[in-house]
Order: structure tokens, then C-alpha cells, then sequence
């Protein structure tokens, strides 16, 4: 089985193999209703996974007419970051879309490909640039804020926050008007033996090779800036079905300046997918402190940390619940080159979090992970 590192991780990326909008590669999906009675700007809501799943595309009910759109989501709960921009992160927009008229849905054609693990919530925030009192989004009064509003076996749509332009007032409690669009994430029959990569003349070179693959369809290589947010840069092709070692190779000839986190969307050939575990690579050579690599993730009551140091300086690491509060702390005079650090997580409660790491204060970097 692929040897897989989950996250909870907010992503965004091209979707690839879109057959229209409003749809993922398969075809699930979860509709709440068209029965407006009030709009606004634009709206917040929760999404709990009852299995692993990818919120790949939405559709909504929207006045007629065209506006500026733009979605942005968040790990764990809205409640408590309504209006707190830098709680979330922008995945795609603004873009101009016109409205279909209310009642009706207006396929909405930005990808979300929001990873929620089973037990977990993630939440979206679709809004546009309405300054008066027309146009944007239509929804539904909620019964309150949290409500399960319709579910399924795979996921829950929650009652949320109306809100106005851009991170403005809030109407409260709230109904999505749409429907999700998702596919369930599966573990493959992939054996992935190593992922790694190393800057080369402000190149990023990736390898990676599998010992084995069942009906593998391509590996999907995606990159991030902060290790939570995600955009595919290519697609690779794989081997299929193979019972020796496969070797596999790309070259990020864009990278961002400094650190790029990278991971491995592995695509199945009845469209399942995972992903592999986080490398971190740096365009500038070699991070002077950072976290190579946490796991298992999901975690039960240990988490294992590899840090990579270039000396003796000291450092904090932090793990940090969803609602930003420092939970548990260690402060370590690392020795050079790989350490590996164990934080004892029996008192944490499940749910999502987050490790940062501090050099003098300043945040060096900021990882997720799932505590079971």
C-alpha cells in the first residue's frame, strides 16, 4: 500500500481531467437547495468529512448579472475567523462570472480541491465585489450557525455566516444555496519507496521511485509556498502495473524564492488518489533550520520530527490548536545536520494543528497535521 503522510491541508490547483464544470473526475456531489430568501456579497460555511475527501468544485445560486468572484478556505472551522483575512487563504479569483438568475445554478469554474480527512472540517468562503444592494450571492435564513444543513455518507454541509465585501459584516445564521462537488480519497495500490528533491543551479530537481503499482494512472506533482496551500505544476505519467522498481523524475525550473514544499497527488486509474509525504526544497540552497519531514500523520499519541539544522543556534517549536492557541512548546539547542524530536500528543484532543517552528522569534516555518 502507498505509504501515505495525510494532511489537513487547505490546496488548490488545477483540476486535472475537468469533463465540465461542476464536476470532479468522478461525479459525486452534494446538493443543498435553491430556496433563497435573503443575498449578500458572499458566504462562509463548514464542510465535515465523514470519509477522506476533496472539495474539488462548487455551484451556487447567484443573481443574475456578472461580478468579480474569488474563493478562499480555511483548515478547521470559520467560526471565530469571520473577519480575520490572514486566517485564510485566497485559491483562486477574482475573475469575472455572470449569475444564471436565482433558483437556478451557476456553475462556478475556480477549483477548491480542499483534502478533508474523515472527522475533520474545512471551510470555504465564496464572495464577490457587490457593493450595493444587488447582485452576489443568494441564500437561505439557517436554523444556527454549526447546523448540519444536509449530509450524506461522505460529507456534511453546515449552516454558516453570510458576509458582506471582502471580510465585512456578518449575517448570521446562514444556508448554502449549491452544490459541492467532491471525490473520495482512497489508499492505492502504489508502494512509493522514496520521494526526495535538491536545488541545482536554481533548479529544483524531484525524484521518486515505487516498488510496485496496481492500475496507477499518473502522479500529479504539486507545490506550495507555506506547506499548506497547493497548486499542480505537472503531470507525470506512471508506469500502470509494475512489480519492479519504477524510477521517476521532473525538473521545477520556476521555483519560488526560497523554500518549496512538494508532495505527490497519485491518481489511480478509476480516479482515486492520495498523496505522498512533504519534502521541503529550497532554491537557495540549503535552509539554515527546518522541519524535513513529521509523521505519522494522522498521529495518535506521538509525533516524530525531523529537523534539519546547519548549527547549534536555538530554536522553539510550537504546536498550535485551530483557534491559533500554543497548546504544547519545546525550546531545543539542536545539534548540526538531522535531528529527530518526539512530541508526546495524549493530551491533545482529535482535531486539526498546527507545528511552527521559531528562529529569535520570527516564524520559520508552519506544518499541519491530524492528531487521531
Amino acid at each position: 500500500m502507498l505509504h501515505i503522510k495525510k494532511l489537513l491541508i487547505i490546496n488548490i490547483a488545477i483540476l486535472i481531467g475537468l469533463a465540465s464544470y461542476g464536476q470532479c473526475l468522478s461525479t459525486n456531489g452534494l446538493t443543498t437547495f435553491y430556496a433563497d430568501n435573503n443575498g449578500q456579497a458572499g458566504q462562509q460555511f463548514d464542510v465535515v468529512a465523514l470519509v477522506d475527501v476533496e472539495i474539488c468544485l462548487m455551484d451556487v445560486n447567484l443573481y443574475a448579472g456578472t461580478h468579480q468572484y474569488q474563493i478562499s478556505t480555511k483548515a478547521g472551522t470559520h467560526v471565530g475567523f469571520e473577519s480575520t483575512p490572514g486566517a485564510w487563504t485566497l485559491i483562486g479569483g477574482p475573475i469575472p462570472i455572470t449569475g444564471n438568475g436565482v433558483g437556478v445554478a451557476t456553475p462556478i469554474p475556480l477549483p477548491i480541491n480542499l483534502t478533508i480527512l474523515a472527522g475533520n472540517t474545512g471551510s470555504i468562503y465564496f464572495t464577490c465585489d457587490r457593493t450595493a444592494s444587488f447582485g452576489g450571492n443568494r441564500y437561505t435564513n439557517g436554523i444556527a450557525v454549526g447546523n448540519v444543513l444536509t449530509a450524506n455518507a461522505d460529507i456534511q454541509i453546515l449552516d454558516g455566516t453570510g458576509k458582506a465585501w471582502n471580510f465585512g459584516t456578518n449575517y448570521r445564521p446562514r444556508s448554502f444555496n449549491g452544490t459541492l462537488y467532491y471525490d473520495r480519497i482512497n489508499v492505492l495500490p502504489v508502494e512509493l519507496l522514496d520521494f526526495n528533491g535538491e536545488n541545482i543551479k536554481n533548479e529544483n530537481h524531484l525524484w521518486w521511485n515505487t516498488a510496485s503499482e496496481i492500475n496507477a494512472e499518473s502522479f500529479i506533482v504539486q507545490r506550495s509556498k507555506d506547506g499548506s496551500y497547493y497548486e499542480n505544476i505537472t503531470t507525470i505519467q506512471a508506469a500502470g502495473n509494475s512489480n519492479t522498481i519504477q524510477n521517476y523524475n521532473y525538473i521545477d525550473e520556476s521555483p519560488n524564492e526560497g523554500i518549496n514544499y512538494y508532495r505527490l497527488k497519485q491518481v489511480d486509474e478509476n480516479g482515486d488518489k492520495d498523496y505522498s509525504k512533504i519534502i521541503a526544497v529550497n532554491k537557495e540552497g540549503v535552509q539554515d533550520f527546518m522541519i524535513n519531514n513529521l509523521y505519522p500523520n494522522p498521529a495518535s499519541d506521538d509525533l516524530i520530527i525531523d529537523l534539519f539544522s546547519k548549527s547549534e543556534d536555538p530554536l522553539k517549536i510550537c504546536i498550535i490548536d485551530i483557534t491559533g492557541k500554543p497548546v504544547l512548546e519545546k525550546y531545543i539547542t539542536p545539534k548540526e545536520g538531522i535531528s529527530k524530536m518526539k512530541f508526546d500528543l495524549s493530551s491533545l484532543n482529535a482535531g486539526f494543528y498546527s507545528i511552527r517552528l521559531y528562529n529569535d522569534r520570527k516564524i520559520m516555518q508552519n506544518l499541519q497535521f491530524v492528531k487521531q
